[in-house]
């Protein structure tokens, strides 16, 4: 056998790593520093103690105008509180390992006797090592308290602030003075601003900067050329399709790749052009700093007009109704662009002049008209998109075959359920659209500009991450389902149509809850919740709170569910891999690899309850006394469960009856096909399931054809007529018996001659089969054999005959004779004789007297 050498590539990359290695710990000793000693708790907790004091006069002294001053005392108290909690957790090992110093040593002795002078000594000093690490917790604890009340304290303060701010009242405009004096102020501002720019752009040294800069500048007018030809090829090569010849909508995944090149080449790519020039201009001094407001505010809104219209065109496409991504009929698209183009045109400019408000010097009127001017055109122009009509169109929009969206119409485009929020907002909308201008009329102009506002950049906001959402979906059934076959990424992981589906479903369900999960924090933010007091929340959520005695955390929950899940799959893997692969290869039974496989699923199930409750840290002691007290109601209502469950334990153990078997449980036969924890599945030769609870397999009896194996035995019951030969009759039995090819010929046939019966000889034919569960074809083809060999025999089979014999049949006969003569002359007609249709007909008597009239009972007198 020859050697076996390591590959070069694998052997230098070894060397290379253990020099490394060796070279690495010579370097990180002569690094590593002598950390410097940590305090000792006590002076940290004086420390803790007097930051939170001084925070405390701080923000009760009502001298904290500015939100830097608020934010840098929240900032001391974050850092106690990251102090506290570091130290809180050694506090805490500490005082576990004291009490388990102390319990080990015992309680003292109960009965008064002397203990050992060192023993006492010793507990002595124990209880005060607990008791000194048990102060040191509660201060701690203290401290932290307190740091969270300055907190809270904080957050109260901002929010009265902000709240005072936006309903501070200015000049209200009903005043004529006010529009003079706003008026004037507004128009001087604007002087100012277009002055100071042309002063600049008229300054002997201005041409001199720009030609100090024209290498930048011919670099980004060779971008932008650059970017133009980019545009165009993409547009053609990659966008919709323009020409018309469309005979039928595309594909929904290629409308969506087009509507994305439109958005990139009519939004990103302009307003990256527009950033770069505004760059230029600030960085390398070709606008002065009294002009850097105006600059900021042109390149903004420049970019918010470009951004919303090419989103617009991407998304409705008003003139290219077979690229339209969204599901809008026509006219309501139609409408819709047109009055975003119109808010696009509204706020561009409001935004503009509102970031260069702080170089044209407006007082207190002129901002107050400002923002009335403001807030007129952008609540008439919300109002548009508001409008029941804007939204509402007779036609219909139907999905191609491509679509993976089903089809709806305009005026049902949206589900039943949402319809009445999607009225609700439509109303807020409106209504804030009206209140804007009202409250900025009589003076205030705050919460005015900051409802509307918050408004269109929420409703902005929503729009991108509708938009962002379908995307993420088209991508995810492009990975997993395309049409009805299964895409790349079910390919890879050897998933069915029904995984795919599944898996699609909870993906887009996270990538859901993900999503809205931060676009509800981004709105938070937007309307006034400030992040520290978010991200304390969110740290609250996700790292604990406690509930009564409980820490609850929804990091460790989704850790428990993952943990959880996670063993289960694995069990499931096993289950199957024991299905597929290894149990087949033995010599067990259908049952028995069921049982194995049920025992495995269900020690799955066992450990991965108890990883889930011991990672969401419950205490098992609490749930005993819980249950133990709710132990009475409970014990009723769960014995029929819990009795059920330990049967299905007990079955899958004792295996009385297994999947496969053949089985017999009062009304119901079939076959058993499943053993839950709860019930056991039998499956009917009709194909019906019947659910039997297993508590009832156990306490019932139970018939099982194919216990132990398959062998059983089939009996037919036979009647032959008197004047038949019964050794005629075994004769014929046994040859058909024994002809037959499911018939065993150990133990062979035999013929029982059971009982003379009233009007026949019964025989029995058995016969044993080694598959029993072929018991109801085989003794049907017996049968057929039976009857057709008693046939050619001329062996009869008689029917079940009865004797009637009444006394005195002469005077029963005169009186049938009078009741039918007076019935006959009442109903007849005239000239019938009644009795002329009624004879009996005689019959071979079989005994003196007896009379037969036909059905196979005989009347003897």
């Amino acid at each position: 056998m020859g050697e076996i050498r390591m590959p070069r590539l694998l052997s230098r990359l070894l060397a290379l790593f253990v020099v490394c290695v060796f070279l690495s710990a010579p370097l990180q000793a002569q690094t590593d520093a002598p950390a410097a000693p940590a305090k000792p708790l006590s002076d940290l907790l004086n420390d803790w103690k007097g930051t939170l004091d001084a925070a405390s006069k701080q923000l009760a002294s009502g001298k904290l105008e500015d939100e830097a001053d608020f934010e840098r005392v929240r900032a001391d108290a974050d850092r106690v509180r990251s102090g506290t909690q570091a130290a809180r957790a050694d506090a805490q090992a500490k005082v576990a390992a004291a009490q388990q110093l102390v319990d080990a040593l015992g309680a003292p002795p109960a009965d008064g006797s002397a203990e050992s002078k060192d023993v006492a000594r010793q507990r002595q000093q124990l209880a005060t090592d607990l008791a000194a690490a048990d102060g040191r917790l509660k201060q701690l604890d203290v401290i932290d308290a307190r740091a969270q009340a300055l907190t809270a304290d904080i957050a109260r303060a901002l929010r009265e602030k902000l709240a005072s701010n936006l309903l501070a009242r200015g000049p209200s405009l009903l005043s004529a003075d006010v529009w003079t004096l706003g008026a004037g102020e507004l128009l001087s501002g604007f002087r100012t601003l277009s002055g100071s720019t042309l002063d600049q752009w008229r300054a002997p040294d201005y041409f001199s900067r720009v030609t100090a800069v024209s290498g930048k500048l011919l670099l980004v007018l060779l971008a932008l050329c650059s970017g133009f030809f980019l545009r165009r090829w993409l547009l053609a090569h990659f966008g919709r399709d323009a020409s018309g010849e469309l005979t039928q909508a595309p594909e929904y995944s290629r409308r969506v790749g087009a509507a994305l090149v439109e958005a990139l080449c009519r939004a990103l790519l302009p307003s990256l052009a527009a950033g770069a020039i505004a760059l230029i201009g600030r960085f390398d001094g070709l606008v002065d700093p009294h002009s850097l407001p105006l600059l900021d505010g042109f390149t903004i809104g420049l970019v918010f007009y470009v951004t919303l219209i090419g989103l617009d065109r991407a998304a409705l496409a008003p003139e290219q109704p077979a690229w339209r991504v969204a599901m809008l009929a026509d006219d309501v698209a139609r409408r819709l662009s047109w009055r975003f183009h119109l808010i696009a045109a509204v706020f561009a400019p409001l935004l503009a002049v509102t970031i260069a408000a702080p170089a044209m010097d407006l007082g207190e009127e002129g901002r107050a008209l400002w923002i009335f001017v403001g807030s007129l055109a952008l609540g008439s122009a919300l109002l548009t998109v508001s409008s029941r009509r804007a939204w509402r169109s007779e036609q219909t929009v139907e999905a191609d075959a491509g679509d993976t969206v089903a089809p709806v119409a305009a005026e049902r485009n949206r589900r039943p359920l949402l319809a009445p929020l999607w009225a609700l907002l439509r109303i807020a909308v409106a209504l804030i659209a009206i209140a804007g201008p009202l409250l900025a009329l009589y003076g205030y102009s705050n919460l005015a500009a900051y409802l509307q506002i918050n408004l269109l950049w929420t409703g902005l906001g929503l729009g991108a991450v509708l938009v962002l959402r379908r995307l993420l979906a088209e991508l995810i059934d492009r990975l997993l389902i395309i049409g009805n076959r299964r895409g790349p990424l079910a390919r890879v992981f050897a998933l069915d149509e029904s995984s795919a589906q599944r898996l699609d479903f909870w993906l887009s369900l996270l990538f859901d809850c993900a999503l809205f999960s931060g676009t509800l924090v981004l709105l938070l933010l937007r309307w006034g919740v400030r992040w520290p007091e978010l991200a304390s929340l969110l740290d609250q959520l996700l790292f604990g709170f406690k509930v009564g005695g409980m820490t609850l955390s929804l990091l460790d929950l989704l850790t428990a569910v993952a943990l959880f899940s996670g063993i289960l799959a694995a069990s499931r893997m096993t289950q199957r891999v024991l299905e597929e692969r290894v149990l087949p290869h033995t010599r067990m039974d259908a049952g028995l690899r069921n049982s194995i496989k049920s025992a495995v699923s269900y020690v799955g199930l066992v450990i991965g309850l108890v990883v889930a409750v011991s990672t969401l840290g419950i205490d098992l002691s609490k749930i005993a006394l819980l249950a133990g007290a709710l132990s009475v109601g409970i014990g009723f209502g769960l014995q029929n469960i819990v009795s059920n469950f330990v049967s299905g334990l007990i079955l899958l153990a004792e295996r009385p009856i297994k999947v496969g078997d053949w089985v017999v449980v009062g009304a119901s036969e079939g076959i058993v096909k499943r053993i839950n924890v709860r019930a056991t599945e039998i499956e009917t030769a009709q194909r019906a399931s019947v659910i039997i609870p297993n508590s009832t397999l156990l306490s019932q009896s139970v018939q099982n054809w194919t216990h132990k194996n398959t062998f059983g035995r089939v009996e037919i019951a036979v009647g032959v007529a008197y004047e038949s030969d019964p050794e005629q009759v075994r004769s014929i039995l046994l040859e058909c018996a024994k002809a037959h090819a499911a018939v065993s010929r150990w133990p062979a046939p035999m013929v029982v001659f059971k009982d003379f019966g009233p009007s026949s000889l019964d025989f029995e034919l058995r016969v044993y089969l080694d598959n029993v569960e072929l018991k109801g074809v085989v003794a049907s083809d017996l049968r057929f054999a039976i009857f057709r060999a008693f046939s050619e025999q001329g062996v009869e089979i008689p029917f079940g005959q009865s004797e009637v014999r009444l006394r005195d049949i002469e005077r029963l006969e005169t009186l049938v004779e009078r009741l039918l003569e007076n019935g006959a002359a009442r109903h007849a007609p005239a000239g019938v004789n009644p009795l002329a249709e009624r004879t009996l007909t005689p019959a071979a008597p079989r005994h003196s007297g007896a009379v037969s009239d036909g059905s196979g009972t005989e009347v003897v007198a």
